[in-house]
Formats: structure tokens, sequence, C-alpha cells
């Protein structure tokens, strides 16, 4: 429109331009000037382009806001979801008992987006194992619950998104058969976000102690911090069953410990690193091909005569060893030598198998020379295989070997055959008279520079050792030299003495000279000494 306008705006003044020029009608005109020449004409100017009319504005286009960071997925707006809003969470259990459990882990209440979430932070190696009670929340009616879902979110140390995913396992009905489901967080737009476990045919039970129980087995970043909130429990129809998070846990019998019933102790018990699955009919969880045969891992030296090998294992059926030969000149039973297992523990997660019955199958000790393959299988479920060990059978010790966080690794290690009891009150529960004395028993040549003595124990405060001389030309320190243990485990069952500090609380290396008694004393709680071993600490 502007552009047809300005020709016509400038017509016009051109216009007006000319007739203010031209001499009105009644006006005499001047007296014409005395001619002159003429200059030469200038050339005319050239004519002005007509300036360019503006251009019409145009709007800048409004800027994108900056995307805002992903918003916690809440189930809040259904009344009844656990929100954690209440600060409650004794309802919560963290079980430090499978054999493939981190035993520090540490659960809290956090502020996460706005809203109050369970917090799950792994502090040491292995898997969280974190139980959500349904029995107690619900009571009764947890026989109603034909879904839970939950809101689950995780974070990493360096700020980065890293995927991971994990398992629900439910504990359900009268014998707390395990379900599992999976959980994933596997896109950064999608953290958190939402897990669900079905319970389709499966159905818990009042009064059973039934559960659930989240656990993270993939991380592909370090260190996942786990965040579980909103939990709702529904029923067939889709309403969340309501609950009462003021309860606190009721475990079943033996949940949070490691069933070790049936089970003999193992001594020198080394962890052989193997792990695997089979889905069933037969088939091989773990195959280790021995260190003879080319890329073999398996050091066939390990099996000696008292050996036990012990396998943490989940299936509804116990799992086998299979020993395998293809050399010339083994055993026709060294083909396939299968083992049934000798002990399995009350609950089906731990079997036992021993020496005698490993030869049997086999055919030949000469391991070194005909083994080939060791193999743990299925007898005819599907099987997890969490751990396996090998070590030497003590059929009068407990087994414990289930935790060994914080202590050091020991070789060579030799039991003391050393037990006994205190009702508490700083008394001796062992007083082991040295060998250079009439009637001693202790060999005091076994606390070698490096040595480690462990004690194993029952008491709700760990022991003490304490070195006692009577004998002429002892430092002062080294009639009643007492000490601290300087390492021990989470479970509060084990407790390590170094060298240095027996020499330190002694006052001389030369122990052999001045020791007269070796003694465990309690700290003040009735303590029961299980069992005592030295050995080396392993460099």
């Amino acid at each position: 429109m502007l552009k047809k306008l300005l020709p016509i705006v400038l017509t016009f003044v051109l216009a007006l331009s000319l007739a203010a020029c031209t001499t009105p009608e009644n006006t005499e005109p001047p007296a014409e000037p005395p001619a002159q020449e003429e200059p030469a004409p200038e050339p005319a100017p050239a004519p002005e382009p007509a300036p360019e009319p503006a251009p019409e504005p145009v709007a800048e286009p409004a800027a994108e806001p900056a995307p805002e960071p992903a918003a916690a997925v809440t189930l809040s707006y259904r009344p009844g979801a656990i929100d954690f809003e209440d600060g409650n969470m004794g309802f919560v259990m963290v079980d430090t008992s499978p054999a493939d459990a981190s035993k520090e882990v540490e659960v809290s209440i956090a502020d996460v987006n706005g809203a109050k979430m369970l917090k799950i932070e792994t502090l040491a190696d292995g898997k969280p194992y974190v139980a959500i009670d349904a029995s107690s929340l619900l009571g009764d009616a947890v026989a109603n619950i034909a879904s839970m879902e939950a809101t689950v979110m995780t974070e990493h140390p360096d700020g980065n998104f890293y995927a991971t995913s994990g398992l629900i396992l439910g504990y359900i009905g009268e014998g707390r058969t395990e379900v599992k489901k999976p959980w994933s967080v596997f896109i950064e737009n999608k953290n958190p976000n939402l897990a669900k476990f079905e319970m389709g045919a499966n159905q818990m039970v009042a009064g059973a102690n039934n559960f659930f129980v989240f656990t993270l087995e993939e991380d592909n970043g370090e260190g996942a911090v786990v965040y579980i909130g909103d939990i709702c429990f529904l029923d067939a129809a889709g309403n969340v069953l309501p609950v009462d998070t003021t309860v606190g846990f009721d475990a079943p019998a033996g949940f949070g410990q490691l069933d070790i019933s049936n089970l003999i102790g193992v001594g020198g018990e080394v962890d052989l690193g193997l792990t695997g699955s089979s889905t069933g009919a037969w088939g091989q969880a773990v195959v280790a091909q021995t260190i003879k045969n080319e890329g073999g891992t398996f050091d066939p030296a390990l099996v000696t005569e008292g050996s036990v090998v012990t396998v943490f294992y989940k299936s509804g059926l116990v799992p086998e060893l299979i020993f395998q030969s293809w050399t010339d000149g083994a055993p026709s039973t060294a083909g396939w030598a299968k083992v049934a297992p000798a002990i399995t523990n009350d609950s089906g997660t731990v079997a036992q198998f021993m020496y005698e019955d490993i030869l049997a199958a086999f055919g030949s000790d000469d391991f070194a020379s005909f083994l080939d393959a060791f193999n743990v299988g299925d007898t005819g479920e599907a099987l997890d295989v969490i751990k396996v060990t090998i070590g030497t059978a003590k059929p009068d010790s407990p087994y414990s070997a289930e935790d060994r966080s914080n202590l050091v690794d020991v070789t060579d290690e030799i039991d003391l055959a050393l037990t006994g009891e205190t009702a508490g009150g700083w008394g001796q529960a062992v007083v082991a008279t040295s060998t250079k004395n009439d009637g001693g028993t202790f060999d005091p040549s076994v606390l070698a520079p490096n040595c480690v003595v462990t004690v194993y124990y029952s008491s709700a405060l760990p022991p003490e050792l304490i070195l006692q001389s009577w004998t002429d030309g002892a430092p002062d320190t080294a009639g009643w030299a007492k000490v601290a243990p300087t390492y021990t485990n989470n479970s509060a069952n084990c407790a390590q003495f170094t060298y240095a500090d027996m020499v330190a609380s002694f006052g001389t290396e030369d122990i052999v000279t001045y020791l007269d008694n070796f003694n465990i004393g309690d700290t003040g709680e009735a303590i029961n000494v299980i069992k005592v071993t030295v050995g080396i600490a392993a460099q």
C-alpha cells in the first residue's frame, strides 16, 4: 500500500511547487535586468532516486523456551501411594545375606525434584537388596494385591546419565516362592521411569510374611544411586490399596542372614569367580576349562583330598557338578562325571560337594592330568549360580566364610583348635599356655612377622587378645599386653589381629622367648569363641 501512495504524494508535491513559481495575474513584472551573456548551461543534476519505502517491520520469532529438566514421575495423585512424605521407612529392610549382596547399603529418605523418595546407596562391592514388607503394610489385604507399581530413578556421582536395570523379587505365598520382574531406566528423558510388578496367577497370603525386594543388576556407569517413590499396591480393579506406613519390617525367620543350616565349616576358602545361568533342561550354568587347555581358567590343583566345593545358587532344584575329561588315558567315568551335593541348606540356596564324592565319580585323583572342564549344571529347572568356592573341610567348625568384608586375605592358614566361652565381665574365653612351659600347647613361633590371627566369635562386642608374660627380662608391657582387633567384618562375627599390633602391645618381637600365655578375652559382653586361626597376610 505504501509503495502505491508514494508516487501520488510526490506528484502532488511537484504540482504545488510549480504553482508557487507562477506570477499572479495583478502583479507587475519587475524591470528586466541588463542583457548578459548566458552562461553555458550546467548539466542538469541527475534526479535523486525516489527513496525506497521502509520495509514493513517483521516480527522477531519468539525464542524457544529452554527445555525444563525432567520432573519426577509421580503417582501421588492416587490416594494411598507411599510417597515417604511422612518420613516413615520402618517397613524397609536391607538384606545383606545373598552371596552377591553388598555388605554396605545405606537407605534414607531424600528430596528429589520437590518430592520425597527412598534413596539407596551401595557403598561396597555387590548388589543392593532392599525389601518392602507388603504383609505388614497391608495386613490381611495383602491377599488382594494384583499388581505393584513404583517410580524408579537413578543418578551417578559424575552427573552423567547411564542406563541401569534391576529386578523386583516378589516372595509370595506360604512358602514365599520367589517371582522375578524387571525394572529399567534406559533413556535419559525417561529417568525416572515406572516399574511394574504384575502378580498374574501368583497370590500373596495373609500372615505369610510376603514382601518385595528391589535389586540393581546392571549399571552402565559406576556407583549408581537408586531412588524409589510413590509405591502403589493395586487390586484387580486398579484401586490403590490403603497401607499403614507406621509399621516395622516383620522379618521371617532367617531373613537377612545366610542360611548356614547343615553346612560344614570350610578353611582356606577361595572364591573361584564363577557365575552363570541356565534355563533348565539339564543345561550347564558354568563351564570352566582347566588351565592345561588354551584359554582355560580353572586350576585343578585346587581339588585335593578334603576339598569342599560350595555352590551358592537360586533354583527350585539342587545343582550338580560335572567333571569332564577328553584327555587320552582318563578313566571311562571321567568323560562326564556327575556329582550330586552331599549337603544342602534348608532354604535350598547353598550346596556343598565333597572330595570323596568327586573322586568316586571321576575315577582318578590325577585331576591335573585328566580334568579338562569343571561344570555346574541344573537338574531340570532354571539355575542361577551366584558364587562357587573351594576350600578344605572343617567338619567341627561352623560355616562362617560368607562375610569377608573388611578382612584381609590370609594364606597358609592354620586352625589353632582354640575355643571357649565367658559370661562377660572382661573374662578370658581362651587361655593357652606356651609350649616353653610345662604342659603348654600353644606354639609361639606361629606368631611370626606378617602373620594375622583371626578369631571367629559370637558376641555383641568384639574380643581382644591378651599376650601374657612372666618370664624374666620381658618388657613391662608384656605382663598383660592387650591387643584390640585391627579388622572386624560387618556381621561382627570375625576379628583379625595383625603381627604389627601384637608387637606394639607386647613390646618385643621376641615372642618365642617371652610369651607365656596366649589369651582371648571378652570386652564386657558374653562371648563364644568358635574358631581361631593364624596365617600370613596376602600381599
